[in-house]
């Protein structure tokens, strides 16, 4: 509740100007972004309403196969500390998880 919550998401960059993510709601969002070089990124967002200030892409030095692959396991993935952790590996933990995700869909 004081500091929220970072989720990651895999999002592909379509054209020169925009990259397009789906977010926990499921809506089909675009971003304007044209400084990135790669096709496919990760980006992440603090999902508690007092926090959120918009998707920012996850440095290239947090983004390895690895994390693409346990962001892609679960359609998105959680980012601590600066590592990313699989939907799977986190829920299975806390609760709270499943209540900040109801907060945004309200």
């Amino acid at each position: 509740e004081n500091f929220g919550l970072n989720v990651v998401v895999k999002s592909s960059k379509v054209d020169e100007n925009y990259i397009y993510y789906y977010n926990l709601k499921g809506e089909y969002l675009k971003t304007k972004r044209n400084d990135l070089q790669q096709d496919s990124f990760l980006i992440y967002s603090n999902i508690n309403p007092k926090f959120f200030d918009g998707w920012h892409v996850l440095s290239k030095s947090d983004t390895d196969s690895v994390a693409f692959s346990k962001v892609s396991e679960g359609g998105y993935g959680y980012i601590f500390r600066g590592k990313v952790y699989s939907k799977y590996e986190t829920e299975q933990y806390w609760n709270i998880i499943d209540q900040y995700k109801q907060g945004m869909r309200e």
